[in-house]
């Protein structure tokens, strides 16, 4: 099997919310790119287990895999429903340097993020 099967199944277990799937076959891949690990994110956010989403993304920064606008997207829904501001301003930050904040969903995502934890004034300055 080639990378992008492997990618298309893991995608497939994650939004059907099959997570247990999903994780048994990301474990099982040999290559693993930016879109198996942002649809493990996607898939654990999209089942509301935040911190598995964010621990994840963590795993793929350890892997050595740079995260894309998509990962970010996928990421911060998980830093607002946990509050976990430290990572969310880290993605603002990182965002930025790499110009990812001209990307509307991006910056959607962030302005989300910052008001859902109650930072208005930080979820303004975007616009």
């Amino acid at each position: 099997r080639d990378v992008i099967s492997w990618n298309s199944l893991v995608s497939g277990y994650a939004r059907l919310g099959q997570m247990k799937k999903a994780k048994t076959l990301f474990h099982s891949m040999a290559d693993k790119t930016i879109v198996s690990w942002t649809a493990m994110i996607s898939g654990y956010t999209g089942i509301g287990c935040y911190v598995d989403a964010m621990d994840v993304f963590r795993e793929m920064q350890i892997a050595g895999i740079e995260p894309d606008e998509v990962s970010l997207i996928s990421v911060l829904p998980s830093c607002a429903h946990l509050g976990s501001l430290e990572l969310g301003k880290w993605i603002h930050m990182y965002a930025d340097r790499k110009g990812f904040l001209k990307q509307t969903g991006v910056c959607n995502a962030l302005v989300e993020m910052y008001s859902k934890c109650g930072l208005i004034s930080e979820a303004m300055d975007l616009f």
